[in-house]
């Protein structure tokens, strides 16, 4: 056997290090073997795949820049409430129909403007790619948006948002 079979030989466990006993393919001719590495070189191959596509510390930014710009939101929010008060606001989340568009209350129509808009601020202020921020921002969507407001944000409006995404 060549060098570069006997060291892929060492990648596959030992026979006797499984508690329960198994039968174990052993190769016959080199044609055997090649299929048999091939075999394990694939299941490393898709670990190192699924790795480099759904990146886990990549996708823990993008929740942190989303939890970030979320909560820069809220503050700017109630600071041009206190700067203005609520008649004369000039925040953008603050400046609506007054009457109510849908029957929507001024507070889930202020948390819905405030979840376009960290939506929209992270796709296009983030650094990653586009599928690493899709999947972090769906995330968001379905783990902290119905913990945040079950009310506010039924599964009508988290359908809605995860469209946009």
């Amino acid at each position: 056997m060549t060098n570069k079979l006997r060291n892929l030989l060492r990648l596959l466990p030992h026979p006797q290090d499984i508690m329960a006993d198994q039968q174990w393919e052993q190769p016959t001719d080199l044609v055997q073997a090649k299929n048999l590495l091939g075999r394990l070189r694939s299941s490393i191959t898709r670990r190192a795949r699924n790795a480099f596509f759904h990146p886990q510390d990549k996708i823990q930014s993008v929740l942190m820049f989303t939890h970030t710009i979320w909560s820069k939101l809220e503050q700017e929010i109630v600071d041009d409430l206190i700067a203005h008060g609520r008649n004369s606001a000039t925040h953008w989340c603050l400046r609506h129909n007054r009457d109510g568009i849908n029957e929507m209350s001024d507070k889930a129509l202020i948390h819905r403007k405030k979840a376009d808009g960290t939506i929209a601020r992270v796709q296009i202020k983030s650094r990653h790619s586009m599928d690493v921020k899709e999947a972090a921002l769906l995330l968001w969507i379905n783990q902290f948006l119905p913990k945040y407001n079950k009310d506010i944000f039924n599964e009508e409006e988290l359908q809605r948002l995860r469209n946009r995404v």
